[in-house]
């Protein structure tokens, strides 16, 4: 059994070597070579760089809240269409308002501050800073006076005391005894002429000064003058009063009162010659210094407060520092900025669509906490449609902005859209190997139902041929060894292969640059079941 199959097995190998030959050139002369014939003519060409991508919405903008807080209110839901200014969303915004009030007060204060420094000082407040000057002033004459006082009684105590002081306060108290006589004794007509004229004497004086008072008055002098004037004839007023009891007294006679006060003037006279008799203590001349270094100090308090009412005075009239008006106006607009901020952050506790579209999400509730930074609402601008497609570096460098674009769509195959480019960007990305970069398309308006999403292919127009030898790509066959190509054209009704050299190609055709003319007819050839033999088992 064996045997025989392998007999058969030689006898089918060699009649295959016999008749497969045979076979073959018999069945090629039962299929003759068939083709096209295609003429070179001249024809409008259009170059593009294809690229495929999604349909995308015109803008997309996802809204978010700068800051945590509670959703107050959600007016949209998804689907929704919305037109730019429409509110979206809200937070809680009692504590947000009531920091741009505490802004807006700091704000105030710090304006305020400024106008009162940079203000022009007033009429009162300068004669109120003259006046502050004469006071001072009059308390350094007391101050001094007193200092004068109180040197001179240091120098009584220090004084060495000489048989004349001795004498002087014997004399006193004499004179103080012989008073009291007289007193005794009662007034006399003279003593009573006297004084009566004391008295006229002291009218006299007291119309004088309010003459004065009254003349000074209407003049433009400065205040304390007027007070002066006043006090004079207060004092002259005073001092005729006196006069007059004295007279008054003079007639009606001596009284008990006066008889003590003679009796008292008697004592201190005696007084004072025990102590002139008497040598001085140290204490006494301890107390002495001490009277007069508190004079000094007296004094030396008067001449500050003089220099500081003087230089009060000159502050008022020089102005403020050109440093403190500058750092009251860095005050005023850092609150400025701190308003500024405030409101800000009550603007942003409200989402608000900046551009017409449609909510695509919603993704925060009413009565919920909003996460700052994460997405509260998604709107998509679906008036107009773009792609973003991806050209490798070779082709990028032909791609311009404004470069028309014709896009087909694998859901509406029937539907061509329109478009330009918009952008390219301006670095790269790696995908696969390949270096590319992204191309963003703008779709023209359109009626066709185009939906966000769908599949695209873009054909980006890099150039446009007018009136060029063109010829179908399926009349051209490359030679992998010498990188030409070659067409086949028909010479007196044989086909020839000549070689060509193209220009710009597209899908279907290529330019011509050189090796056919126009008018020239090539061929397509139709491919064989001989053909598809020899690319299967190769040449017999």
């Amino acid at each position: 059994m064996k045997r025989a199959i392998a007999v058969i097995g030689v006898l089918l190998v060699v009649g295959a070597a016999l008749f497969g030959p045979r076979l073959w050139r018999q069945r090629q002369q039962e299929e003759p070579a068939t083709w096209q014939e295609v003429e070179v003519v001249r024809d409008d060409l259009v170059v593009a760089i294809s690229a495929t991508a999604n349909i995308a919405g015109r803008e997309a903008l996802n809204l978010v809240f700068s800051s945590p807080g509670v959703v107050e209110k959600v007016w949209v839901e998804r689907g929704d269409v919305v037109k730019a200014g429409d509110p979206l969303a809200q937070l809680e915004t009692d504590e947000l308002e009531l920091a741009v009030r505490q802004a807006q007060a700091a704000l105030d204060a710090a304006r305020a501050s400024l106008s009162q420094v940079t203000a022009l000082p007033r009429e009162e407040e300068i004669a109120q800073a003259d006046l502050a000057i004469e006071s001072a002033k009059a308390s350094l004459r007391a101050a001094r006076a007193d200092l004068a006082s109180a040197e001179a009684r240091q120098a009584q105590v220090q004084a060495v005391v000489s048989d004349e002081d001795v004498a002087i306060a014997q004399l006193d108290v004499e004179a103080a005894r012989v008073r009291l006589s007289q007193l005794h004794d009662g007034p006399d007509e003279k003593a009573i002429e006297i004084a009566r004229l004391s008295w006229e004497i002291a009218k006299n004086s007291l119309w004088q000064a309010q003459l004065n008072r009254d003349a000074i008055q209407p003049r433009s002098v400065p205040r304390y003058q007027k007070e002066l004037a006043k006090a004079s004839a207060g004092a002259a007023e005073l001092s005729a009063r006196i006069s007059e009891l004295q007279y008054q007294q003079a007639q009606e006679g001596v009284s008990d009162k006066e008889i003590r006060l003679a009796q008292i003037a008697i004592s201190q006279a005696q007084a004072r010659l025990t102590k002139i008799e008497s040598p001085t203590s140290e204490e006494d001349l301890a107390v002495a210094q001490a009277a007069v270094d508190a004079a000094r100090a007296r004094v030396e308090t008067a001449q500050a407060q003089v220099r500081q009412a003087e230089l009060s005075l000159a502050l008022l009239l020089a102005g403020p520092r050109q440093e403190q008006v500058d750092a009251l106006q860095a005050q005023v607009a850092q609150a400025e900025v701190a308003v500024e901020q405030a409101q800000l952050r009550l603007e942003k506790a409200r989402l608000v669509t900046s551009f017409d579209g449609v909510v695509a999400q919603v993704n925060v509730k009413e009565g919920e906490i909003a996460a700052s930074g994460a997405p509260a609402v998604v709107l998509v601008d679906l008036s107009r449609f773009r792609i973003e497609v991806e050209v490798d570096e070779l082709d990028v460098r032909s791609v311009s902005v404004d470069q028309e674009v014709i896009v087909t769509l694998d859901a509406l195959p029937d539907v061509q859209l329109f478009g330009r480019v918009e952008a390219i960007a301006p670095t790269a990305f790696q995908g696969g190997g390949v270096v590319s970069y992204f191309v963003t398309v703008g779709l023209e308006e359109s009626d066709a139902p185009v939906r966000e999403g769908m599949s695209a292919t873009a054909g980006i127009i890099t150039q446009r041929l007018e009136n060029v030898l063109v010829i179908p790509n399926r009349a051209l066959r490359l030679d992998r060894e010498t990188s030409k190509l070659y067409t086949e054209r028909l010479v007196l009704g044989m086909p020839k292969e000549v070689e060509v050299e193209i220009g710009f190609r597209d899908e279907q055709v290529s330019q011509v640059l050189s090796g056919l003319d126009e008018g020239d007819t090539v061929i397509i050839r139709s491919v064989s079941s001989r053909e598809r033999l020899r690319e299967a088992f190769g040449p017999p």
